[in-house]
């Protein structure tokens, strides 16, 4: 996602508006839309759970240190979607890592490095070395802004409500910005290793795999196969998932090859839709393997 739309975005979740009836929506109403919004996005119960009681916190108008209380709810939050998006035994396998904090356990940023790529050395995608330091930088700079508010000193503690709305609702975009980023850079580096990868080598590969088809015949034969989209939808320390789709085109017979010379059997092309998975090890995911697919002969029944 471009800079300008990421301010545009964080410009409109920023911005009060009023509806249609022309009654003003409150911020408090705008902050439990946003909050609602992030906990529909993230989909996860204890995510669920922790931003419920957070924002129970921040309502409580007798609490005094509501906001900052708040604020330290959504950093551990926070910090629990990284260790889920890099878990520690995952990032310590990738070969890039060294232990850089005292008790040797992945830093935040190493832990965005495995969200963005997995296991896969920065220098086998070169291009997008300077994609992937921009990234790193924006969210550092959101995961700062949300530790901020935890620091509470007698001169730093907001108690008044509105202000106390007010820098959650900021707390909770920046943490749905956060969001944003990761998914974006993931994203980027994804089709980058799509793009690594020849669309001819994809073709082939799923070609060799083919050669065993048998479906619907005696005897079938892939005469060819296109991949038509492909997905990468996984990287580990050691390994990149894709999933491809597309059309492979069969020639299916029926009987022997004596009884088609004397005319008793028969041959018959057609195509299907297939769906393959197969994986790359992140030293070279040029190398594809353990292919299993799927292809869909419902149309042959119709």
């Amino acid at each position: 996602m471009a800079n300008w739309l990421r301010q545009l975005i964080r410009v409109f979740r920023f911005s009060s508006f009023t509806l249609a009836t022309g009654s003003e929506v409150t911020r408090t109403d705008e902050l439990t839309t946003l909050a609602g919004d992030l906990r529909a996005r993230l989909n996860d119960p204890f995510a669920d759970t922790l931003m419920d009681g957070a924002l129970r916190v921040l309502l409580s108008e007798d609490n005094p240190a509501r906001v900052h209380l708040f604020a330290l709810a959504m950093r551990e939050l926070m910090g629990y979607l990284l260790h889920k998006l890099a878990p520690d035994d995952e990032v310590e396998k990738c070969s890039w890592f060294k232990p850089l904090t005292p008790n040797g356990k992945p830093s935040r940023k190493q832990r965005m490095q495995y969200a963005i790529r997995g296991g896969i050395e920065a220098s086998k995608l070169p291009d997008n070395k300077a994609i992937e330091g921009e990234f790193l930088k924006e969210l550092m700079e959101t995961i700062d802004e949300l530790s901020k508010l935890t620091h509470v000193r007698p001169d730093t503690l907001v108690e008044d409500q509105h202000e106390a709305v007010e820098i959650a609702y900021r707390t909770v975009g920046d943490f749905a910005t956060l969001v944003d980023l990761v998914h974006d850079a993931r994203c980027e580096f994804c089709n980058a290793i799509i793009e690594h990868v020849s669309a001819h080598t994809f073709d082939t590969f799923l070609h060799e795999v083919f050669s065993e088809l048998d479906i619907l015949s005696t005897h079938t034969r892939a005469e060819h196969s296109e991949v038509e989209r492909v997905y990468v939808e996984k990287i580990t320390h050691n390994a990149v998932f894709f999933r491809a789709e597309g059309w492979v085109e069969v020639e299916l017979n029926y009987g022997s090859g004596g009884d088609r010379r004397r005319g008793e059997g028969a041959s018959i092309g057609d195509s299907f839709p297939f769906q393959a998975r197969f994986e790359a090890d992140v030293s070279d995911f040029s190398k594809l393997k353990n292919a299993t697919y799927e292809v869909d002969t419902s149309s042959w029944y119709e």
